[in-house]
């Protein structure tokens, strides 16, 4: 089968930075999902995308959809034929499925005889189905925010403004809306903004760069990093190309070009956060560094274009950054003028949430929190003193001058002015990391001071939150509530706590319940729930759902020991005989589910003298001697070796089964045998509900009829 190549190239106005890695990250699966759906064998699909294009290329794909052959059941025979002749729903049957009934073949199935059209289905001309292909891969992106425009038969976050679609050296020419497909592109939107003519796909890029575009993202960050270095070439300075100042502005610019800048030196005088705040996060421009580490004087921007007219960038450049930092320098002097301490007092007249009080009031439930956790994860006098100093002190910062004029100093600045005013140097640094992590991917506190200031702050708006009545779906967490709670889960997992998120929970709503803010009982036992949904969302990342379940199932919500529970339970689950300790317990769990629900009354602790048969004496002795060992284990947090104790029960817990009746007619019996089993049970408890594992078999792969023909890329069946 003959194969070409092929290359779409969706143009459109410039796309946001975030969509770009959208398209980036998820194109290629898209698009060679696509052609799979069509039967097309291909080759590897590339994605290159910018600012204002995205474009998939294909070295090889066929010229012809693969044939098939399509099977479809008809009516029985016995329905299709009679006495000899073709019924009318034999003959209805052919004509619908376009052939006559002497081609329909009858076979033999496990309901009787059945007849069958079997029919070869050719494979169309690629080139005929590439608009619709296109129109396909276009749909098939998904972003957060659409556009719909005049004209268009499709949602897309930016206006489509061209369109090229090219099969080997031909030109796909269809209507897409008010747009017509071709082979033409389009340069740089102010270098080469005319029309640019593909005749070759394979020299896409080259003609492209020729008219200042790097259409691969790859290329374009190779560079980009190249162009920022390329200006301090004959300095003693180095660019810190933070990755994702690369890649923002990667995303933003087809041609780059590096800007040397200098500003002056007074303003290194600023702590070295809040002058990388001026270049990083407002004017998106490179600090420049020496070999020791320290910040010069120096910055680069980049421009998208070529390398005309830069002493007149170069001058807008330095102009906009020195009134950014003249506005950071005067703020940070206004902000100077009294310590972060009186600060604090200033928080009471700043709203925190709707019902939950001013800021001040959350800054003394965080104090009274903090002190509350410290105490529960047995720390000394210092630590607990040091962590309520924290929390009295971590928000004091937003009602600063320059957090109110430079929003990412959040927490950064309050840790600046807390060391400047001699705070204890671990209370300085936890104003600024109780905010870590600052997304699920980000690092935690480094150390354990700012992790509990951390913590309680998450709960705290959770708890207050929730309890108002506020709710985070699937689709609106206006509140940011789910982000939130996987921060204090691996806060807590990072630094092992060992304690109960629901402990925490319990206290926070005490704290407002003494604040006089009341919270509605049928919110706040929402709260656990929600919490719980989160823990099982950060085990499912590494385990089966079953194992989930397991340990999910026991009443501690600790994320740290739920992980060291999971990792046992799914290790030993593959154990040889596993499946059977599993059997049993699920047939434990229905029986004593049954009696529950026929209202039998289960004692908490059985009777081993009222026990009668050998097996079950047997399995009591067992069980005690188990117990004893499992006490130990547990002790010791070998959550394993529990397992393999329990597990070692499995033949007396068969063999139980196999001998002795558990649902008798004497009540007295019925329910200590009862009882025998439902402390059996519990035994497993700490490890969680075993009943909840499930044993699957190895499945034995199904043999398929080998392929014949070529293959370029694999099996591809679907579409027609």
């Amino acid at each position: 089968m003959n194969s070409y190549p092929l290359l779409i190239e969706i143009g459109c106005e410039n796309l946001p930075p975030s969509d770009i890695k959208i398209i980036r990250d998820t194109g290629a699966e898209i698009f060679s999902g696509i052609l799979k759906n069509y039967r097309i064998e291909h080759s590897r699909v590339k994605i290159m995308v910018s600012v204002r294009r995205a474009a998939v290329k294909v070295n090889k794909a066929a010229s012809h959809q693969n044939s098939v052959f399509e099977v479809k059941k008809g009516p029985p025979a016995l329905v299709a034929v009679k006495d000899g002749r073709p019924t009318k729903a034999g003959l209805g049957f052919a004509k619908g499925m376009g052939v006559d009934f002497n081609d329909l073949v009858k076979k033999e199935t496990p309901k009787g005889e059945y007849y069958f059209c079997e029919k070869k289905i050719s494979g169309g001309a690629v080139r005929d189905i590439l608009p619709e292909i296109t129109n396909e891969f276009i749909k098939g992106l998904e972003f957060p925010i659409t556009m719909r425009w005049p004209g268009a038969p499709v949602r897309f976050p930016r206006p489509i403004r061209w369109l090229l679609v090219k099969f080997g050296r031909q030109a796909v020419k269809f209507k897409f809306g008010n747009l017509s497909a071709g082979r033409s592109s389009r340069g740089h939107y102010i270098f080469a903004d005319r029309k640019i003519y593909i005749d070759k796909i394979k020299d896409y890029k080259k003609i492209l760069k020729r008219n200042y575009v790097y259409a691969d993202s790859a290329e374009r960050l190779r560079c980009l990093k190249n162009a920022v270095e390329r200006p301090l070439r004959y300095t003693k300075g180095y660019p810190m190309q933070k990755d994702e100042l690369l890649e923002e502005i990667n995303n933003s610019v087809e041609f780059p070009t590096g800007i040397k800048g200098k500003f002056p030196e007074k303003y290194l005088r600023m702590p070295r956060e809040i002058i990388e705040a001026c270049l990083v996060h407002h004017q998106k421009y490179f600090p420049v560094e020496d070999k020791a580490g320290n910040l010069l004087n120096y910055f680069v921007g980049v421009r998208d274009g070529i390398s005309e007219h830069l002493e007149t960038i170069r001058k807008g450049y330095r102009k906009v950054l020195i009134a950014r930092l003249e506005d950071a320098e005067f703020f940070l002097n206004k902000d100077r003028k009294k310590a972060l301490n009186d600060y604090v007092k200033l928080l009471d007249g700043v709203q925190f949430s709707r019902g939950l009080g001013t800021l001040y009031d959350k800054t003394e439930r965080l104090r009274d929190l903090s002190e509350y956790l410290a105490r529960r994860l047995n720390k000394d006098k210092t630590f607990i003193r040091k962590s309520v100093r924290a929390a009295t002190l971590a928000k004091a910062d937003l009602v600063s001058y320059i957090v109110e004029e430079f929003p990412e100093l959040e927490g950064t600045a309050g840790s600046i002015y807390a060391a400047l005013d001699g705070e204890d140097k671990d209370v300085a640094l936890s104003v600024r990391e109780h905010y870590y992590p600052v997304n699920p991917a980000g690092d935690i506190p480094r150390q354990e001071i700012a992790a509990v200031v951390g913590a309680v702050d998450r709960i705290d708006t959770v708890c207050g939150n929730i309890g108002t009545g506020v709710e985070a779906t699937g689709s609106a967490d206006p509140f940011g509530l789910r982000r939130l709670v996987k921060g204090l889960i691996n806060i807590m997992a990072g630094f092992n706590w060992d304690i109960d998120i629901e402990d925490i929970v319990k206290e926070s709503l005490k704290v407002y319940k003494k604040q006089g803010i009341k919270l509605k009982k049928k919110h706040t036992e929402k709260i656990r729930g929600f919490i719980g949904k989160q823990v099982e969302n950060y085990l499912g990342i590494n385990f089966k759902y079953d194992v989930v379940r397991c340990v999910m199932a026991g009443e501690r919500l600790n994320p740290g020991l739920l992980a060291v529970k999971a990792e046992a339970v799914a290790d030993i689950k593959t154990s040889d005989g596993f499946d059977s300790i599993i059997t049993a317990f699920k047939r434990i769990k229905n029986i004593l589910k049954q009696a529950g629900e026929k209202g039998i009354k289960i004692p908490i602790k059985y009777d081993g003298r009222k026990l009668k048969d050998d097996r079950e004496k047997k399995l009591s002795k067992e069980y005690r001697t188990v117990s004893k060992e499992v006490e130990k284990l547990l002790a010791a947090g070998g959550y394993k070796k529990v397992l393999v104790k329990l597990a070692s029960m499995r033949k007396s817990i068969d063999k139980y089964f196999d001998e002795v009746m558990v649902m008798v007619e004497d009540k007295d019996l019925r329910a200590n045998r009862l009882a025998m089993l439902k402390n059996i049970f519990e035994l497993f408890a700490p490890a969680g509900d075993i009943s909840e594992l499930e044993f699957l078999p190895e499945l034995v792969p199904e043999l398929v009829p080998e392929k014949t023909s070529e293959n370029v890329s694999g099996n591809a069946s679907g579409k027609k």
